[in-house]
């Protein structure tokens, strides 16, 4: 199963304050800031006017009918989701130190050919050496780096990018939901360079504390809707510390994402798995999706390693999602996804915030 192991023999106290200090030594980034949007829409020139006919009046030629537009090619996107086990001192002296099995790590990003990449648990030292390891990506993470991601450059131009954190006041640093540590969500919005299409991706980590994901998948399905227009394409990695039949995955999947490996499963088309030998009814790592034109082709559980040991308490995932043409390739941004500041709300009017659990403070 994806999760090797669920217990750790780090101190949560140490645990904890390392992280926190790990992201205060960043530069503060207000939460849910997003950046790098860029310019929309194009200048239209007049249409010339009609030339008058020789008898002095307006030809009114009928204009052709525009030729019907080829079908839009499918897109592969091949796309992981690895929560590589934090390093360092807080590492679970169980695996093989970072400076070894970062190697192991490296190949199997390199192996599957990625386009998207999400992370789960890298300390801000982890993302830097992946960083410069892989010049072909570029990562974005607030200093927190529980959560970062990565994306072809060469494939796609960034057009927005943000982040909320898992609590009830989302948009401050802060932890909730009877949460352990800080968790977040981080996104971006990306324009496919070859076909003009845009899809988000986004990768989180819940915490491993109940009830927290049973809380934190709401909260993801409310951002989801403030942010993203209801037809823009989405593919959503993380390590959710929840199981296909726990509430946070119901939740997620009711009716907005779907699981990848379930539509590989169930679908009718020539799709690959490596399922005969994976549990399923274990898998707490997930690849989801939403759009229609997004679709399965595979789905594996990584399980390379050199040695005997492991070079992660979890198992990679790999999915690979075929994306065809859709509304979405042209949906307008919201505000919040393209950078541009939300109006603010008339008095009394302020969005109730979440009812707090116990456990939820700001940092």
């Amino acid at each position: 199963m994806p999760a090797l192991h669920r217990s750790r023999p780090v101190a949560r106290a140490a645990l904890a304050l390392t992280l926190a200090l790990a992201a205060a030594c960043g530069a503060a980034v207000p939460a849910g800031a997003q950046e790098g949007q860029t310019g929309r829409g194009a200048r239209q020139g007049k249409r010339a006017a009609p030339a008058d006919s020789p008898k002095g009046k307006p030809s009114r030629k009928p204009a052709p009918a525009p030729a019907p537009a080829p079908a839009a090619a499918a897109v592969t996107l091949n796309v992981l989701s690895y929560n590589i086990l934090v390093g360092g001192p807080l590492q679970d002296p169980g695996f093989e130190p970072w400076n070894v099995r970062r190697q192991v790590i490296l190949k199997i990003i390199r192996k599957y050919d990625l386009d998207l990449i999400g992370l789960q648990e890298p300390m801000p030292a982890q993302l830097t050496w992946l960083k410069e390891q892989l010049p072909e990506y570029t990562a974005v993470s607030p200093s927190y780096t529980d959560s970062a991601l990565m994306f072809r450059a060469a494939a796609f131009e960034k057009v927005a990018e943000g982040f909320w954190w898992h609590s009830p006041t989302p948009e401050k640093q802060s932890r909730g939901f009877g949460n352990f540590l800080f968790r977040l969500c981080v996104w971006v919005r990306l324009k496919h360079t070859a076909t003009g299409r845009e899809l988000v991706f986004m990768n989180t980590h819940y915490d491993n504390t109940s009830p927290s994901q049973a809380r934190s998948a709401p909260l993801t399905l409310q951002k989801v809707a403030e942010l993203f227009p209801p037809d823009l394409p989405i593919v959503f990695t993380g390590d959710f510390n929840s199981k296909p039949d726990s509430e946070a995955y119901k939740t997620l999947t009711a009716s907005v994402f779907r699981a990848a490996h379930e539509a590989v499963e169930n679908s009718k088309e020539p799709v690959t798995s490596d399922g005969s030998d994976h549990d399923f009814a274990q898998t707490i790592d997930h690849v989801f999706f939403r759009g229609s034109g997004l679709s399965p082709a595979a789905w594996q559980v990584v399980k390379d390693k050199e040695g005997e040991k492991h070079p992660s308490d979890h198992f990679a995932i790999f999915a690979r999602l075929r994306w065809t043409d859709g509304a979405a390739a042209t949906a307008p941004a919201t505000p919040a996804a393209t950078g541009e500041k939300p109006r603010p709300a008339p008095p009394g009017k302020k969005p109730a915030p979440l009812p707090p659990a116990a456990g939820d403070e700001e940092f």
